[in-house]
């Protein structure tokens, strides 16, 4: 499975966790589902590493993601 994985870096700064960041939204790139509601989008993240590690516990060790519109 392959994800796009789109990131909200805003909530986290306004919570006083700046630096880190939480998940907006998860899209399969196969099929165009949307499966943010499979994640907790109130976690956050430190880093790549962190969201990878989650990603695959949810998903499974064989999924792959790309981040998108993170400019």
């Amino acid at each position: 499975m392959h994800l796009e994985v789109a990131l909200d870096h805003e909530t986290s700064e306004r919570a006083g966790a700046g630096g880190m960041f939480q998940i907006e939204s998860v899209i399969d790139s196969e099929t165009g589902d949307d499966l943010t509601n499979r994640v907790d989008v109130g976690v956050h993240f430190n880093g790549d590493a962190d969201l990878d590690d989650y990603i695959k516990q949810i998903f499974g060790s064989e999924t792959t993601f790309d981040i998108v519109g993170d400019d």
